[in-house]
């Protein structure tokens, strides 16, 4: 199971470049760059302050595995609709690899942090 997955039950922090593009393998090179959101984070983790990540907006959500919604309506041959169940499922077996913190803006990412 994928630690940085939703269903592992990890807590992932914000750890993104300054002025990154998408994603950049490159850019776990950057964790202890100064004043970055990591550092900011891994202090507090350090410190056993980390209660006060979701306060400072540092807790970032958990990447997903590949999701399959299924139709929730049927259009009958001779007219009309029938309703279905909502059924949605993840695709079993699949790594969670869709990483809501891909679609950050860039000019969300702060590098001022201090202690």
């Amino acid at each position: 199971m994928d630690p940085a997955g939703d269903q592992f039950g990890s807590v992932r922090f914000d750890a993104e470049v300054v002025g990154r593009d998408g994603l950049d393998t490159n850019d776990h090179s950057h964790y202890y760059d100064m004043g970055s959101e990591s550092l900011r984070v891994l202090t507090h983790i350090a410190t056993g302050d980390d209660g006060q990540l979701a306060g400072e907006g540092l807790v970032a959500e958990g990447r997903r595995q590949p999701h399959v919604d299924l139709p929730t309506e049927v259009e009958l041959p001779f007219g009309g609709k029938v309703a279905l169940s909502d059924v949605g499922f993840d695709i079993p077996g699949s790594p969670a690899y869709i990483d809501p913190e891909a679609d950050r803006p860039s000019e969300s990412v702060t590098k001022d942090h201090a202690f």
